[in-house]
Formats: structure tokens, C-alpha cells, sequence
């Protein structure tokens, strides 16, 4: 079994530019990315980007839609070998699904303080993408920072299929919604306060996503 990058490694300025030029030109060209709503992301400031999660394309997808760099939460199992080392370098964050992986939340909670964009799939896992839960982390890391959130809606990484079977071959669109200061009442670390703040950023997301998919519903049905 291949050993996961567990030693701090060193952000690299220059393997960040790279990958941020690769991602906005070749990336865009090669997945054929339809990016809407960039200017609707904070400029400058903190600020915590939240996608629905349909497809193993969505991360890399996110991190070349989003118009800042920014730390985003990736799964630690592709945090091995040479691949892990190259994450890190571009300092992404290792996150551990499936339980409240506290040195990721601390990563992510230290990368706001900084004024940074942080990038979070707050369903955990593929699925779907329609945002049916998500996990308390996410209502630890706004109640802890009070970073607007910003919604964003991926579509086309998912399993589609003709009528035949067939998989079938399309875009992908990405669309950013205005951002969102989300309340938080009581005690930010009380399961009550992250389990209420979860909420509302499962809401938010979900939202999002639905006007979304109903847009391009009625787009393809007017082509």
C-alpha cells in the first residue's frame, strides 16, 4: 500500500500559479467549462465556497472555476504518493471523511483568519448533488470564522445516461450564487449552534442547486 503524505510539505508560490493557470485555460478547454457567476465571489476576504457533490471531477473542477487561490478540502485517500506530495505543494487541505476531522476544520478555520478562499464539499461524499444533508463540520467552521459562504452549483460531473444506456457526453457548468452571512446563535462549538448553522448551509446549497437545474431544465427544453 502506498504511504499518505502525513509531514508538512511547503506551499509552493510557483506550482500554485501553475496549477491556477492550467486550471483557468487547458482545464476549462478539456472539460469544456461553463463558469457563471465569478463576480459574484468576494473579491478579497474571507469567504467559504460550498458545492453539491455528484461526480469525482467536482474538486478539480472547483478549484479551477474558483477565481481566487484558495485551500480546498480534499479526501486524504488521494493524499499518496506522488500525487499527495503535489497537493500539498499546492496546499490543498488532506480531509478524512466520515468522522469531524478537527486538524482539517483548523486548517481550514487558520486559512480564513488569513482572509483566504476555502473550498468545502459539505456533503462529504458523492451522491447525487442535490444537498439532502450535509455534516456538522461545516456548521463548525462558519460558526467558528462568521466567513459569508457562497453557494455553488455543479452539474454534468455526474453519471448521465441516454435513453439507450449509453453514457452520455456533455459540459459542465459551474455557477456561483450571491453570498450568504449565515446566522449563528449560542455557543459556536455546542453541537445545537453547528448542527443549526449545517442547516442552513444545507438549505442555502440546496437552494442554489435546485434554481440551477431547473434553469437549465427549461434552457434544454427551449433548444
Amino acid at each position: 500500500m502506498t504511504a499518505l503524505v502525513t509531514a508538512p510539505v511547503a506551499r509552493s508560490d510557483r506550482l500554485v500559479k501553475l496549477a491556477r493557470w492550467l486550471g483557468g485555460g487547458p482545464v476549462h478547454r478539456m472539460l469544456a467549462l461553463d463558469v457563471r457567476g465569478v463576480e459574484l465571489v468576494p473579491a478579497t476576504g474571507p469567504a467559504i465556497v460550498v458545492a453539491n457533490h455528484s461526480g469525482f471531477l467536482d474538486g478539480p473542477v472547483l478549484f479551477a472555476a474558483a477565481p481566487r487561490d484558495g485551500r480546498f478540502l480534499v479526501k486524504a485517500e488521494l493524499y499518496a504518493g506522488p500525487l499527495g506530495h503535489l497537493l500539498a505543494r499546492i496546499d490543498q487541505v488532506p480531509v478524512n471523511r466520515g468522522r469531524a476531522d478537527r486538524t482539517a476544520l483548523t486548517a481550514a478555520r487558520a486559512a480564513l483568519e488569513a482572509g483566504r478562499l476555502v473550498g468545502v464539499f459539505p456533503e462529504g461524499t458523492r451522491g447525487t448533488g442535490d444537498v439532502s444533508q450535509v455534516h456538522d463540520g461545516i456548521g463548525w467552521l462558519v460558526a467558528h470564522t462568521r466567513a459569508p459562504v457562497v453557494p455553488v452549483a455543479i452539474e454534468g460531473t455526474g453519471p448521465r445516461t441516454h435513453h439507450s444506456g449509453r453514457r452520455r457526453r456533455r459540459g459542465i457548468t459551474v455557477v456561483f450564487g450571491p453570498p450568504v452571512q449565515l446566522a449563528v446563535l449560542g455557543d459556536p462549538s455546542a453541537r445545537a449552534t453547528m448542527a443549526a448553522v449545517a442547516e442552513q448551509v444545507r438549505l442555502v446549497l440546496s437552494a442554489h442547486v435546485l434554481a440551477v437545474r431547473l434553469e437549465h431544465s427549461d434552457e434544454r427544453d427551449a433548444a
